[in-house]
């Protein structure tokens, strides 16, 4: 990866603040391995909710895996511009009461993805941006981004591997 800012006086006040929830999120499990803010992967982030703005959908960027990429996306049709405020209760709280640490799991008809990303120790650094719809069913909302480096979520062997370590 390129472009680390680990000063934190060279941030904007809203990369600051993502960093700041992403990491209390974090806190909650482990101390050793606060996120750091990425400018490329706020670009990447940038381009690719524009991308999605542009043609209505709603769906992962499939660029993700080759760039070693985890994506968090939150969608609001409201006309009002997305923050980090909005999408990480989507991403964290709603998600967290139905993971199940000791295997992996995810309560059926729910999903934990969003959450486990948040969570996942090995993940470095964020970048966030957002977009508004032009076109789609979400038209005049705003599609918000995340894109994390390194991924999370990974499989080992057919087998999820856990998102930080217990101990």
């Amino acid at each position: 990866m390129e472009e680390y800012i680990p000063i934190k006086n060279n941030l904007t006040k809203v990369q600051q603040y993502i960093i700041k929830v992403h990491n209390e999120k974090r806190s909650i499990y482990f101390n050793d391995s606060q996120l750091k803010y990425s400018l490329k992967l706020e670009r990447d982030a940038q381009n690719y909710a524009d991308i999605l703005a542009s043609t209505g959908e709603f769906k992962h960027d499939p660029t993700n895996h080759q760039n070693n990429y985890g994506e968090n996306l939150y969608a609001f049709s409201k006309d009002k511009p997305l923050t980090i405020d909005d999408a990480m209760p989507h991403w964290f709280d709603d998600e967290e009461p139905h993971y199940h640490y000791e295997d992996g799991s995810c309560d059926i008809g729910y999903q934990c993805g969003h959450y486990t990303q948040v969570i996942w120790q090995n993940t470095k650094e964020v970048g966030c941006a957002t977009s508004q719809y032009q076109i789609g069913r979400f038209k005049n909302g705003y599609i918000y981004v995340c894109k994390y480096y390194k991924t999370g979520n990974i499989l080992l062997n057919g087998k999820k591997l856990k998102p930080y370590c217990s101990n």
